[in-house]
This record gives structure tokens, C-alpha cells and sequence, in this order.
């Protein structure tokens, strides 16, 4: 139950921001303003600190794909004039939570652990 709550609300929740965001950014793209979003990327601790700094840059970019994808493309023109600017924070590890690092199943299989495998997106400017 716990899991799939988890899911239902937070994972979809933060999917349904995305979205919001999306819509949002293409009406003051369409002004003409030049905007920069931060993404920052986590992971735990289970691998080496380098493999994670790359795992956080690989879920960035997936963040990145779906900006380029939504809507038919309708940003794809606003990423490669450089108005909207999206910059890597690439953060691996190194916030994880100690009870997920301590236990090796905890730190796969729970909501805990879920939670430390995301992006936020930490500024629009």
C-alpha cells in the first residue's frame, strides 16, 4: 500500500507539476523571455561516488528529453536559441539519508529509497 501510494501521489504529483511548469514556461517563452531552470539530480549510496554523480546526470537528462519532447516539440526551438536554458546540478550521493545508506535492501526496495532516486527542479529564473 505504501509503495503504491507512493506512486499514485508523489511520483504522479511531481509528474503533473512537470507538466504545469511546461505550460507555464511556454507563455513567457512566447513574451520573449530568456529563462534558466536548475535541475539537480540525487541517487544513493549503493555505487561508487563517480557512477552516481553520472547516474544523477542520466536522470537530469531525462528531465531534459521530456522538455525537448512535450507538446510536439514546442520548446525544442526555445532549448537550441538558448532562451531557455536548462543547467545540470549534478548531485549523486551526497544528500542520501542515512537509513537508506546503512541498509542495502532498505536502500532498494523502499519508499526511502524511491524518494533518493529523483530530480527536483530547484530554480527558474
Amino acid at each position: 500500500i505504501e509503495i503504491n501510494n507512493f506512486f499514485s501521489n508523489e511520483v504522479k504529483g511531481g509528474f503533473d507539476k512537470l507538466e504545469r511548469l511546461y505550460a507555464l514556461l511556454l507563455i513567457e517563452l512566447q513574451k520573449g523571455r530568456v529563462i534558466e531552470i536548475y535541475i539537480k539530480g540525487y541517487t544513493s549510496q549503493l555505487a561508487s561516488g563517480t557512477y552516481n554523480v553520472n547516474l544523477s546526470k542520466r536522470r537530469i537528462v531525462s528531465v531534459k528529453n521530456y522538455l525537448d519532447r512535450v507538446g510536439v516539440g514546442t520548446l525544442k526551438a526555445y532549448i537550441n536559441s538558448n532562451q531557455l536554458k536548462i543547467i545540470d546540478v549534478p548531485f549523486g550521493e551526497a544528500q542520501s539519508k542515512e537509513k537508506v545508506k546503512m541498509d542495502r535492501r532498505s536502500s532498494i526496495y523502499s519508499v526511502e529509497a524511491s524518494r533518493e532516486r529523483r530530480v527536483e527542479i530547484i530554480e527558474v529564473k
